[in-house]
C-alpha cells in the first residue's frame, strides 16, 4: 500500500483481502491463510467469536520462531490440493441444503 500512501492495520488488511477474494473473485478463502500472509512468520491467532464481533477481527500476535522447539515436518506435494477445493465443496453443499453441513 506504500505506492498509494495508504496504511491499513494488518488485522484489517487480512479481512479486506479475504473479503475481496470472496466477494469480488468468488474464491472461498480462509481467514487464517490471509492473516499469516499479512503478518508473515509465526503468528498466534485467536478467533474468539465475541472478540471478532466487538472489534471486527481476532487477536493476532507475531511470535519469535526461535522460541519453538526443533520440528520435523514431512509432507507430500502430490497429495495436496488448494483449500479452495475443500471450502467450495462445503459452501456448495450448505447452499444446496445439505443438513449435515452446519
Amino acid at each position: 500500500m506504500a505506492f498509494y500512501g495508504i496504511t491499513i492495520p494488518k488485522p484489517e488488511l487480512a479481512n479486506l483481502i479475504r473479503d475481496t477474494e470472496l466477494k469480488e473473485l468468488g474464491i472461498s478463502a480462509g481467514l487464517q491463510d490471509r492473516v499469516i500472509q499479512v503478518f508473515e512468520g509465526l503468528v498466534y491467532m485467536d478467533f474468539d467469536k465475541d472478540l471478532i464481533e466487538k472489534q471486527g477481527y481476532g487477536n493476532y500476535v507475531s511470535l519469535d520462531p526461535a522460541t519453538l522447539p526443533n520440528l520435523y515436518i514431512a509432507y507430500r506435494t502430490d497429495l495436496s490440493e488448494i483449500s479452495d477445493v475443500f471450502h467450495n465443496n462445503i459452501r456448495g453443499r450448505f447452499f444446496a441444503g445439505d443438513e449435515t453441513i452446519i
